[in-house]
C-alpha cells in the first residue's frame, strides 16, 4: 500500500518516538500505538465518537500519555487509488488534529486494513461482528504497521 504524499510525509515525521495510528470512522475511531523505536505497532483502543470536543480531548490525552511525536491517519482510497468524499473528510479530520495537537500528520492508504483486521480475528477463532470494538483498533494497527514497513523500505 503506497503512502499518500500529502501531509507530513516520511521526511517530516520523526524517526524516533511514539506514533499513533488512527483509523477514522463516523461512529468509531480505532487507535494504535508504536514503540519509541517505531518497530512495533499495537492496537490501543477504540474511541466512540460522540462530539468533536470529546474526540479531541481523548486523542490529546493519548498524545500526552504516550508522548506521541506524530500521527498516521488511514486514508480511505477507492480501489482505483483515487480519493473520494470519505478521503476528503479524513483529510479535514487530519488537518483538525494537526491544529489540535500540534503534531505532524501523515496519511496512509488504508485500503483493506479492516479486511486484514477481520482476517486476524477469524484466525484467532473470534467473530469480527462480536469484536467490533476491537476491530477498529486492529485496523489502526494494520495501517500503522504498513506505514512502518514502507518507511523502513525507503
Amino acid at each position: 500500500m503506497p503512502a499518500s504524499h500529502s501531509g507530513a510525509g516520511f521526511e517530516e515525521m520523526p524517526l524516533q518516538g511514539v506514533l499513533l495510528g488512527i483509523d477514522h470512522g463516523v461512529q468509531r475511531i480505532g487507535v494504535a500505538v508504536t514503540d519509541a523505536a517505531q518497530t512495533l505497532a499495537m492496537p490501543l483502543e477504540t474511541i466512540v465518537v460522540r462530539t468533536p470536543a470529546l474526540t479531541s480531548a481523548r486523542i490529546q490525552q493519548l498524545v500526552r500519555d504516550y508522548r506521541a511525536v506524530g500521527l498516521v491517519i488511514g486514508l480511505p482510497l477507492h480501489m482505483s487509488g483515487e480519493e473520494g468524499v470519505q478521503a476528503a473528510r479524513v483529510r479535514e479530520f487530519g488537518e483538525w488534529l494537526r491544529r489540535e495537537t500540534g503534531l505532524p500528520v501523515a496519511y496512509w492508504d488504508e485500503r483493506l486494513s479492516t479486511s486484514a483486521a477481520e482476517a486476524l480475528l477469524w484466525s484467532r477463532g473470534e467473530s469480527p461482528r462480536k469484536q467490533s470494538g476491537r476491530l477498529d483498533g486492529l485496523a489502526a494497527q494494520v495501517l500503522l504497521e504498513g506505514y512502518l514497513r514502507h518507511r523502513r523500505a525507503v
